[in-house]
């Protein structure tokens, strides 16, 4: 099951929530979102201009369904959401604590944050393909700088609690995929290992060649066979409440 179909499986919706996707990217889960809610409405915010390209006939099409050009750490929207999700969005936030500041503010009272990001890949496969694979490139990568952070459970658990959030759980899950063949596992790679856009175009393919090779290496796979690639890593979940106010109210 992909981490976006989870999302969908498992957040209980009566029809009439609101919620906000953070980094919605190409917006097909925003838009199967908008669906289980009818009459409530689903708000997909992205920074990236490109990711949010092909969203405009999704938007037009559904009634409760909007895009937004906007990041997680500055976004301002007139409502209070039921729901936040953040998929995969996280991890390339450079100002966390604002980005959390943020989607508590925009939180209805017992509102909800569900949040999957990636912790490190350190000691699995394709930590070690990667690394190889720097150490071997190692001239092009003077000065890279990588944009995607990590953190560890109880880091992250420090930052929610910091923000103000209830944590009702948080864990880490070992997600295993299968994809295609190398091809289809090298295509995969390439939309989001940010060591890529630090090459020129006239070698970031190559780059990609060098890191499948150590990949199949590490995981004892003959680079000439045309079958199914195995993919394994951690995945950090968390799921967090913002409190109701206490108290009594000033009469």
């Amino acid at each position: 099951m992909s981490h976006a179909e989870w999302v969908l499986n498992s957040l209980p919706l009566a029809g009439n929530e609101n919620i906000l996707d953070v980094g919605c990217g190409n917006g097909k889960l925003t838009a199967r979102l908008a669906q289980k809610v009818p009459d409530g409405i689903v708000i997909g915010i992205d920074p990236s201009d490109s990711m949010l390209a092909g969203v405009l006939q999704m938007q037009a099409s559904t009634r409760n369904l909007t895009f937004l050009k906007a990041s997680a750490e500055s976004f301002s929207l007139p409502y209070q959401f039921d729901h936040v999700i953040a998929i995969h969005v996280m991890h390339w936030i450079q100002e966390q604590e604002k980005a959390l500041a943020n989607i508590f503010a925009h939180l209805k009272p017992n509102g909800k944050v569900h949040i999957i990001l990636a912790p490190s890949k350190e000691g699995l496969p394709f930590y070690t393909a990667l690394k190889n694979t720097m150490h071997e490139w190692k001239d092009d990568f003077t000065g890279f700088v990588n944009p995607q952070q990590t953190f560890d459970l109880e880091t992250y658990r420090t930052l929610m609690v910091r923000a103000g959030f209830h944590i009702d759980s948080i864990h880490y899950v070992y997600h295993k995929s299968m994809h295609e063949n190398r091809d289809a596992l090298q295509q995969w790679i390439k939309q989001w290992l940010p060591h890529r856009k630090h090459l020129p175009p006239e070698k970031q393919n190559a780059f990609l060649d060098s890191l499948m090779q150590y990949y199949l290496a590490a995981m004892n796979i003959d680079p000439q066979q045309n079958s199914p690639i195995p993919w394994g890593e951690y995945v950090l979940i968390v799921h967090g409440t913002k409190p109701a106010p206490t108290g009594k109210i000033p009469g």
